[in-house]
């Protein structure tokens, strides 16, 4: 199958990994053209092939994160964090085409946020299950000393992929067996709060 997308291909006939070589979740749509079951169109087991999850890594935005009161912080205040780049990937499809046949197929997939993980740079970490916003943050910290801190947070994707010749019915969709996880740090400032006497 050649991807003309990406200028990788294999042939009918031509070995895919083995099942114990990737992730599987036992629902994997078959390519019709070899009948066999995967996540990765491949060469051959030396060789890179395509994959769902890096195609959904490739298309999923940097992680901005809006954070109140400001870009730095205050000690004993609380700084509220949320997600702010988008939390879909819109349906997107591959065109492949089958030398042996000449048998056009489609690959078609998307995507979306599932989890949120939020380290503040002092041993303090929080999970969320969605991306907050200015009004609702999906996270919140108060630091106790002043310092630079490397405020991480972690965006695990998910989503869903299928293949089918040109021009025949899609099938049901499939579970990208496993989402790529996306991370962004920056530094953080975080000042102490002086009291001053009248």
């Amino acid at each position: 199958v050649e991807a003309t997308d990406f200028g990788a291909s294999y042939g009918v006939g031509d070995e895919v990994p083995p099942r114990t070589q990737l992730s599987w979740d036992g629902s994997n749509p078959t390519f019709e053209a070899d009948a066999r079951s995967y996540d990765r169109l491949c060469v051959d087991p030396g060789r890179p092939g395509i994959s769902i999850r890096e195609e959904i890594a490739k298309r999923a935005p940097t992680p901005e994160v809006g954070r109140l009161p400001g870009a730095s912080g205050l000690t004993g205040l609380p700084q509220r964090l949320w997600y702010s780049s988008a939390t879909t990937i819109p349906p997107f499809s591959l065109t492949f085409t089958d030398p042996g046949t000449g048998l056009a197929f489609v690959v078609e997939a998307h995507a979306w946020i599932a989890e949120f993980r939020w380290d503040f740079g002092d041993g303090t970490t929080l999970t969320s299950s969605f991306p907050g916003s200015e009004a609702d943050p999906a996270a919140a910290h108060t630091y106790e000393a002043k310092g630079i801190y490397d405020l991480t947070v972690e965006v695990d994707w998910i989503g869903e992929w299928r293949i089918y010749e040109v021009g025949s019915v899609p099938p049901p969709w499939s579970s990208v067996p496993d989402g790529p996880t996306i991370i962004d740090i920056d530094q953080f400032l975080v000042e102490e709060i002086v009291g001053r006497r009248s």
